[in-house]
C-alpha cells in the first residue's frame, strides 16, 4: 500500500508506516537515505590513531612559561597553537573532529634567542627567494604567537621523535620558505576536515587518496610542515591519511612521528574530560548526519525546497563575489554615460558607503566570530562588575547581516523556490492533459 502522504515527518514515521502498511519504494528510500547519511560521519573513526600528545591530558608533557618554550625550539619543529575566545569558527569543527583544542599548526623557521615560525602562505606577498628570505630571517617572532599579549594563549611544542640532521634542518628550513610562498588554499581546510570526518583511515589505502600536486605545497597551516617532513624524512604524520589532509591534532597522535617536548598553557585545563570530548565528538557526527539526512530526504521528497535553500544559501555569496569583481574596475577609465559605467557606479556606491563588500554583506563566518566577541566581552564585565556595552562597529556588522545578508537569502529562496514550484506543476498539469 502507497503512503498516505509523500513527504513523511521524520525517520520514525517512515519507519512506522513501512512495517504498518509494507515497504513502499519511497520507504525504502526515505530509510536508505536516513540510514546511509546517518553512519556516513562515524565512518572517519575507523582506523584513527588515538591522539596521545595533548599537554591537557597527558600529564608527563613538560609545562613551562612561553619564554622557557621559546628557547627550547629549534628548525623542523612543529608548534600547535589554540585560543579559548574569539576562535570558534575555527576551533570548535576541529575539536568536534579530532578531539583536541588546537586547530593551528606552525613550523619553526629559525631557533636561538629569537625563534622564529612561519605559516601557510606567509611569503605569499613577498618578491624575495626562498634563500633571501632565510638569511633575513623572515618569519613571526615566536613572543608574538604564545605568551603575554600574543595571539594565541596555549602551545605545545612537537619534535620528530628520530630528530634530525644540520643537513635535513637546512632543507627543511629551504622547503618550508618555498612553501610558505605559496598562496594560502582557503578550500584545502574544507576538504581536509571533511575527509577526516568521513573517509576512513586505512594503511595504504586511504592515505593515497589526496590533492594531487607535490607533497610540500602547504597551502593549509598543518600541511606545510606534514609535507615538508615527508619530503626530508618520509612517510605520512598518521596512518590512512593523505599528507595534504593533515590536521593540526594528527602530530599529537600515537602513531605520528613527532612527539611533545613542552608545553605552554595559560588554560591549564582543558574543555571538559575524555569523556566529554567523546560526547563531543560522537554527538557533532550525529548532527552532521542527520543533517545530510534531512538534506537528502528534502531532495527526495520536496525538490523544491530544497532548491530555495540552496540559492538562498548561496546568493549572499554570489553578491559578494559579484561586488568584489564589480570593485577591482575603475569606472573613471569606462566612457562616460557607458552602461558598463552607470551600472558599476550602481553596484559601487553602497559598497563605498559600508567601506567594504564585507561590511555590507557580513558572511556568516564574520557574525559567528562577532558573537563569540560579545560572550567573551559580557563574561569579563560580568567579573568586573560592569556593565556590558555591545561596540558599535558589532552593532553594525549584525544590523547590516539581517537586513542585507539576510534579506538577499530571503529574496533568492523564495524567488527560487515560487520559480521552481511553477515549473514542477506545468510538468505536473502537462503530464496530467
Amino acid at each position: 500500500m502507497a503512503f498516505q502522504s509523500r513527504v513523511p515527518s521524520t525517520w520514525v514515521e517512515v519507519t512506522k508506516v513501512a512495517v504498518d502498511e509494507g515497504l513502499s519504494t519511497d520507504a525504502k528510500v526515505n530509510m536508505g537515505l536516513a540510514g546511509a547519511s546517518m553512519a556516513a560521519p562515524f565512518m572517519g573513526l575507523i582506523g584513527e590513531s588515538r591522539i596521545t600528545q595533548d599537554p591537557y591530558y597527558n600529564k608527563n608533557i613538560p609545562r613551562m612559561d612561553s619564554k622557557a618554550l621559546g628557547q627550547m625550539a629549534q628548525p623542523g619543529d612543529v608548534l600547535l597553537t589554540s585560543t579559548r575566545e574569539g576562535a570558534g569558527y575555527y576551533k570548535k569543527p576541529q575539536v568536534m573532529a579530532t578531539g583536541s583544542e588546537f586547530y593551528h599548526a606552525e613550523p619553526v623557521l629559525h631557533g636561538g634567542d629569537v625563534p622564529i615560525t612561519t605559516e601557510a602562505g606567509a611569503f605569499s606577498n613577498s618578491p624575495d627567494s626562498p634563500e633571501t628570505l632565510l638569511n633575513k630571517k623572515r618569519g613571526t617572532p615566536m613572543r608574538q604567537r604564545v605568551g603575554s599579549n600574543a595571539m594565541y594563549e596555549d602551545a605545545v611544542l612537537m619534535r620528530p621523535k628520530k630528530g634530525m640532521s644540520p643537513a635535513e634542518q637546512q632543507k627543511m628550513q629551504t622547503l618550508l620558505a618555498t612553501g610558505a610562498k605559496k598562496e594560502y588554499g582557503k578550500g584545502l581546510a574544507t576538504r581536509a576536515f571533511l575527509r577526516d570526518i568521513f573517509m576512513p583511515k586505512i594503511k595504504g589505502v586511504t592515505d593515497r587518496i589526496g590533492p594531487k600536486g607535490p607533497a610540500c605545497a602547504g597551502e593549509m597551516c598543518s600541511t606545510l610542515p606534514a609535507g615538508v617532513h615527508k619530503e626530508v624524512a618520509g612517510g605520512g604524520i598518521t596512518r590512512g591519511k593523505h599528507v595534504r589532509s593533515t590536521l593540526p591534532a594528527d602530530f599529537m597522535r600515537a602513531d605520528s612521528p613527532y612527539e611533545a617536548v613542552g608545553s605552554s598553557l595559560k588554560n591549564t585545563k582543558a574543555l571538559g574530560t575524555k569523556k566529554q570530548r567523546l560526547l563531543r565528538r560522537l554527538g557533532g557526527r550525529a548532527a552532521i548526519g542527520g543533517a545530510i539526512a534531512g538534506t537528502g530526504l528534502l531532495a527526495y521528497n520536496e525538490p523544491e525546497a530544497l532548491l530555495g535553500i540552496g540559492a538562498g544559501a548561496a546568493a549572499p555569496i554570489g553578491a559578494r563575489m559579484a561586488l568584489d569583481k564589480a570593485m577591482e574596475t575603475n569606472v573613471k577609465n569606462l566612457p562616460e554615460g557607458s552602461i558598463k559605467r552607470r551600472v558599476l557606479e550602481i553596484m559601487q556606491k553602497p559598497v563605498h558607503a559600508a567601506k567594504g563588500v564585507d561590511t555590507l554583506l557580513p558572511p556568516v563566518p564574520w557574525i559567528m566570530e562577532e558573537l563569540s566577541d560579545i560572550k567573551a566581552g559580557r563574561q569579563l564585565a560580568r567579573e568586573a562588575g560592569e556593565k556590558y556595552v555591545i561596540p558599535a562597529s558589532t552593532k553594525k556588522y549584525l544590523k547590516n547581516f539581517l537586513r542585507n545578508t539576510g534579506g538577499v537569502a530571503v529574496g533568492a529562496g523564495l524567488g527560487a523556490y515560487g520559480l521552481s514550484k511553477l515549473i514542477s506543476s506545468r510538468f505536473k498539469n502537462d503530464e496530467g492533459e
